[in-house]
């Protein structure tokens, strides 16, 4: 994620050497500011509104009618379509599998490719007005479009506990996560299928858009949801 700075934030005089129209690439994404390097890799912190986008997509999405499917576990202990699961990661797989058929094609069912992941849905909010003002969260989530690559990496908290991150082609870290737990599975087992020299690319097909307030209870905060829809291919050594 490149980003161009446009001018100190109003009111504020930073210590900066830094000059207007300079580029910098976006290291990681705060929820209203920017670690970024220059050039020579040194590095610096912007406020959201004192940068813009360096090539933006040319068609960012419309929000529309919010589209949720069902989260609460306790369906899988209910519904009797995960009956025969003997494990959570069974009953989360045949959930997965539920909702892949509602947006299957006559392609997907024809699809022989090993080095294919599936099709993962990527999860970015925003949440701008009352409490966190998440505006470069907005930003970054703008700075994504259609047939851009995002890479997906595993990582550990110190109580062991693994967790999927994704980081843009500049390398940039950004706030987003698997959208359900499935295609955080998915994208597990994946990884353990890895070699050296592989990694895992997610191309975005399409990008949903969801926005609305927090009324009653903040009527004044307005949040901002994308759902980057995914190829997620396996590349590297014997896999290009």
């Amino acid at each position: 994620m490149k980003i161009r700075y446009v001018g100190s934030r109003a009111g504020l005089d930073p210590d900066r050497d830094v000059e207007i129209g300079q580029v910098f690439t976006v290291l990681q994404v705060g929820e209203s500011y920017f670690l970024a390097i220059d050039e020579g890799g040194d590095p610096t912190t912007f406020y959201e509104d004192e940068v813009e986008l360096v090539n933006p997509p040319l068609d960012p999405p419309t929000p529309g009618k919010p589209e949720w499917i069902g989260t609460d576990a306790r369906d899988y202990f209910t519904d009797p379509v995960y009956a025969n699961a003997k494990t959570i990661d069974q009953k989360v797989e045949t959930r997965g599998q539920i909702h892949e058929l509602r947006h299957a094609t006559p392609e997907d069912f024809e699809r022989d490719d090993p080095a294919y992941v599936g099709r993962i849905e990527i999860w970015a909010s925003s949440l701008i007005g009352g409490g966190p003002i998440e505006t470069a969260h907005l930003l970054a989530m703008n700075s994504v479009g259609v047939g851009d690559k995002l890479f997906a990496h595993f990582e550990s908290n110190p109580n062991g506990t693994k967790y999927v991150q994704f980081r843009d082609a500049d390398g940039t870290l950004l706030p987003f996560s698997p959208y359900y737990d499935f295609n955080s599975l998915t994208l597990e087992r994946a990884f353990l299928r890895l070699r050296r020299g592989q990694r895992i690319v997610c191309e975005v097909t399409e990008i949903k858009a969801m926005t609305g307030t927090c009324a009653p209870a903040s009527p004044d905060t307005t949040w901002t949801v994308y759902d980057f829809v995914a190829d997620a291919r396996i590349v590297g050594q014997h896999m290009e």
